[in-house]
């Protein structure tokens, strides 16, 4: 795991800013232990729009959900498992505009 490198707090704030401003590709293992390699983001202007009324589900803080933009669905992954992760992919994908795409194809 890449935190046995850097303290987990810091990596986890590091993978956080990545989410929150860029798509990023996360790679993990599953809990059937095979790798999973994954484009997601937390950027509000990537998220469906959600319903006011709609309930915000609390999650493990062990947990991170995140949205996949191949998918276009809600995705998670757990901290403990996380292998990688890429701002440079990050950055490529904003500049070919992969961060706006849509459910409904605009």
């Amino acid at each position: 795991m890449i935190d046995n490198y850097i303290p987990s707090e810091t990596m986890k704030a590091l993978v956080m800013h990545s989410l929150r401003n860029f798509v990023t590709t996360i790679n993990f293992t599953k809990k059937d232990g095979t790798e999973r390699t994954m484009r997601c983001t937390l950027m509000e202007s990537a998220l469906p729009q959600r319903d006011s009324d709609a309930e915000v589900k609390p999650h493990s803080p062990d947990v991170q959900p995140v949205w996949d933009v191949e998918a276009l669905a809600w995705r998670s992954f757990r901290w403990d498992s996380l292998n990688s992760f890429s701002a440079f992919d990050a950055v490529e994908a904003n500049r070919n505009n992969e961060i706006w795409r849509t459910t409904d194809g605009e």
